[in-house]
């Protein structure tokens, strides 16, 4: 499995102690963005800024540009649509800073079907103690990641990774600062959508979903987020 590295950066005002991220090749990379490059630029994928999400100057962990979403603007967000997204095992990773601990969306996952257009495949949310990983309602598709080690206005790196051994469940393990939370595995049931196919291409919302409470945001900064194909350890 690919690994991902950890280096000192050095002349960081407060000698802070961030992770470098290698973003490098990889045949298993299925998308990855460190927001230094125009991501209009991808001609395959439809990938929009929406609701003043933008691009920041802040130093970050990958070079010198993040993607800044304001508390004020719940919508805020980054869509990718059209991912050829590997359920039946890959692996989520990005890198954050949170300007407060509290409840707040990370990544939502849909599957565009022709049947139920932009079904939900799963979340990743926090509610300023724990990593949610779900894909659904019912018992037994959520998974709880205890996340004490996190404070706000400090950079971290969390990677998810998933793999289906039969059926539609999966197994589900989480990453935070190269550290697995939880010795064994979440099962999360129903996990890849119904009527699913490997046809059916796949859309992300980094920083934002409307629930049925209304819009959910986030309040900080996106780096260095990556998708993989098959299962990953950093």
């Amino acid at each position: 499995m690919p690994k991902l590295k950890h280096l000192l950066l050095g002349g960081i005002v407060g000698a802070l102690l961030l992770p470098q991220i290698s973003l490098g090749a990889d045949d298993n990379v299925v998308f990855k963005t460190s927001f230094e490059d125009d991501l209009s630029s991808n001609k395959e994928l439809k990938i929009t800024f929406e609701n003043a999400a933008k691009l920041d100057s802040e130093v970050a962990i990958h070079g010198e540009k993040s993607l800044n979403l304001p508390e004020a603007n719940k919508r805020a967000a980054l869509r990718i649509k059209g991912l050829n997204f590997n359920w039946k095992q890959g692996a989520i990773g990005f890198s954050f800073k949170l300007r407060k601990m509290d409840w707040r969306i990370f990544c939502a996952v849909s599957a565009q079907q022709t049947d139920q257009p932009g079904k939900l495949g799963f979340t990743i949310s926090s509610n300023g103690k724990h990593f949610l990983f779900g894909c659904g309602n019912k018992p037994g598709q959520r998974a709880y990641f205890r996340h004490s080690t996190l404070k706000p206005d400090v950079w971290h790196r969390v990677v998810f990774s998933w793999e289906v051994k039969s059926g539609r469940d999966a197994l589900v393990k989480c990453y935070i600062d190269g550290k697995q939370i939880n010795k064994k595995a979440a099962v999360l049931k129903n996990f890849i959508p119904a009527n699913f196919t490997k046809t059916n291409p796949t859309n992300i919302v980094l920083g934002q979903y409307n629930s049925l409470n209304g819009p959910k945001g986030f309040n900080g900064y996106f780096d260095a987020f990556i998708i993989y194909n098959t299962p990953h350890t950093p």
